[in-house]
């Protein structure tokens, strides 16, 4: 679920103990950059955000994701923030479904790419005789009487051995 949260942005020496406790518990790749979110709020650069990070809360666990947004509600006399008040999910299940989905996605994209690869293959495999066997065919139609014997039966062994080839092609998909 959702929980509320107030940060202490004041440039005192507790303020700035807390940020720096938590950024301990930011994962390294994203601890840079919530430190920039931080330092630019107490600088007043910016009066919001909205971030997904990953972070842990005890050292005993796992970094879990989060998906952090807030804004600035106190500032001091001066006009400095002084105070931040957000909002934070866990969003780990979610980040791990989508990693799961990405998985499917590529496993899918590759499964087509093999079996666009092996139709290809096959489509080769049975063109080839085919050809021979309906050319030689036609030959032996159209010009029968013109054929010497021997040229019929040259003929007549290439469609059988293209025939045999092509019974001989098992067709099944990779796996």
């Amino acid at each position: 679920g959702a929980a509320t949260v107030i940060l202490a942005m004041g440039a005192g020496k507790a303020g700035a103990k807390g940020i720096d406790e938590y950024l301990k518990k930011v994962h390294p790749d994203f601890r840079e950059h919530i430190s920039t979110v931080f330092r630019e709020l107490r600088e007043g650069k910016r009066t919001e955000f909205h971030e997904v990070y990953q972070i842990h809360w005890y050292n005993d666990r796992e970094y879990e994701w989060v998906n952090k947004q807030g804004t600035v509600f106190r500032y001091d006399v001066k006009g400095r923030p002084i105070s931040v008040i957000g909002s934070g999910m866990v969003i780990t299940k979610q980040k791990n479904m989508e990693e799961s989905l990405r998985l499917a996605k590529e496993q899918a994209e590759q499964s087509n790419t093999l079996k666009s690869a092996f139709l290809a293959n096959m489509s080769h495999e049975i063109r080839t005789p085919l050809n021979a066997i309906v050319g030689f065919s036609d030959v032996i139609g159209s010009s029968y009487d013109g054929l010497s014997e021997e040229e019929r039966a040259d003929f007549v062994r290439l469609i059988s051995v293209n025939s045999e080839h092509l019974s001989l092609i098992h067709i099944s998909e990779p796996t």
